[in-house]
């Protein structure tokens, strides 16, 4: 029996997924001359068909059958650059990382009030017409991001598991993966988004792209901390590799201005550079110093006068050919994953209610994205003595 589809949503949806016809042709197990087909109205799939198109489409069912494309409107302001969105635009892998993000935190918001916790101060705290470095300076103070911080650790993946713990002491959720949910066949596209904030005085929610170089991560998480500073949620996709970023967005570029005097202050990264050593040298010490890619040092070094633009661009092509992706090399660890993409803040809240007997173990693994019994194996690992 064939059901009558919508050719235009069909199409619609294929564009959405950003999915080629021969790859969703694969997976419906039928000709691409089909799926041509059935999006130009020639012909019409079976209701099996259209069941698989639908699941691999990521839309539900009842969609295919709609005389108008839905209005699909995202619950943040998007705040990429205009050329990014024009390339790259929301996917449904994203729209469903958002959805179950705002659902977890949705979750935690409700049991936080039940707890009589009030708002947290920091929260839209300034504006963008603030002073860079005012603000810069705050958040050091405050999540004491410093020298300190950075001299006592051992290594980028050891700073950025600080920073998140800072910020989750704080208050701020943060979580990381570079799938949708938990599912491994989902990866996200680095180049879609790299990151975005739900920002709420109660409880501030951030997104890490994980399938960003570490460097790139540690740049955004700052990035992100600035947008709670301001009360200013959205999509963010920092690219610290570009020469000249140009912002649309006054938001973007503000967050990223004060990231950079956060990460790497004037006073210290003017004291740390030595004229007497070469730019490379200068280059080598700062990245191990800072944290930071080779690229926000060489951008911080010509915005200082340190270097001129022509150093500059000698050395960012350099640069840039040897930089590698660092990804977490924890895909192995599940218990690391786990608590990465879910936070430990979050995760420990949602069991505790379990345990209590506020919440089923089975809601619980809803919101965690996980059956019952890994469930019950995270809980064991969490209580363990």
């Amino acid at each position: 029996m064939e059901a009558i589809i919508s050719p235009q949503i069909l199409k619609w949806a294929i564009r959405r997924k950003d999915i080629s016809e021969f790859d969703l042709a694969h997976k419906v197990k039928v000709k691409q001359q089909q799926i041509q087909d059935w999006g130009d109205g020639f012909s019409y799939p079976t209701f099996n068909q259209a069941k698989q198109i639908a699941r691999n489409l990521n839309i539900p069912f009842g969609c295919l059958f709609m005389s108008n494309i839905p209005d699909e409107k995202i619950a943040i302001p998007d705040l990429r650059r205009i050329d990014i969105r024009e390339n790259y635009p929301i996917s449904t892998d994203f729209i469903d990382v958002l959805n179950d993000v705002l659902r977890k935190q949705y979750w935690y918001k409700e049991n936080l009030i039940r707890e009589g916790n009030e708002n947290l101060k920091f929260v839209g705290k300034y504006t963008i017409d603030a002073d860079v470095k005012k603000v810069a300076q705050d958040i050091s103070l405050q999540f004491g991001i410093n020298k300190e911080l950075r001299y006592n650790v051992t290594s980028w993946n050891a700073y950025l598991k600080n920073l998140v713990e800072i910020a989750e002491d704080k208050g701020i959720i943060i979580l990381r993966s570079g799938i949708v949910n938990s599912n491994t066949h989902r990866s996200l596209n680095i180049d879609e988004f790299r990151g975005f904030t739900i920002s709420d005085s109660i409880t501030p929610f951030v997104f890490i792209n994980s399938k960003d170089s570490i460097a790139g991560r540690i740049f955004t998480l700052a990035h992100e901390i600035v947008h709670i500073f301001i009360g200013e949620s959205g999509i963010s996709n920092i690219r610290v590799e570009e020469i000249d970023p140009v912002h649309e967005q006054k938001i973007e570029a503000f967050c990223d201005f004060v990231a950079s005097e956060l990460l790497v202050p004037e006073n210290e990264f003017i004291s740390e550079w030595h004229d007497s050593k070469t730019i490379e040298e200068n280059l080598y010490d700062l990245v191990r110093c800072f944290r930071v890619s080779s690229i926000v040092i060489l951008r911080r070094a010509l915005s200082l006068e340190l270097i001129n633009r022509e150093d500059f661009f000698e050395n960012y092509h350099k640069e840039v050919t040897k930089q590698k992706k660092d990804n977490d090399k924890s895909g192995g660890d599940f218990y690391k994953s786990f608590i990465n993409r879910n936070s430990y803040t979050l995760t420990y809240a949602i069991i505790n209610a379990t345990l209590e007997g506020r919440l089923l173990f089975r809601d619980a693994s809803q919101l965690l994205n996980v059956k019952v019994k890994t469930l019950e194996r995270v809980t064991e690992k969490i209580y363990e003595v």
